[in-house]
């Protein structure tokens, strides 16, 4: 079954280094992690599920690594490591 919270403008979001916003979580991982993929970002680490319901790990963009995390919304946010 397909989450409602992923559409197609959520994969089309920009990256972003808002912070991401803490709530009820209703992605799985794998959910998470398609959608930090669709905003370019490879080698992911497993993702973990914090205390606020934000998915959090690293990834690379380009030759670059950053603390990504994707909140219940679907907002991609990241950090420079």
């Amino acid at each position: 079954m397909q989450n409602p919270a992923v559409t197609e403008s959520t994969k089309s979001q920009a990256k972003t280094t808002t912070p991401p916003l803490p709530g009820a979580n209703s992605f799985a991982e794998g959910q998470a992690r398609k959608l930090l993929e669709s905003q370019g970002y490879a080698e992911i680490s497993p993702l973990v599920n914090d205390s606020q319901g934000i998915w959090r790990g690293t990834a690379m963009s380009g030759s670059r690594k950053f603390h990504v995390s994707v909140d219940y919304k679907g907002n991609v946010s990241a950090t420079p490591e």
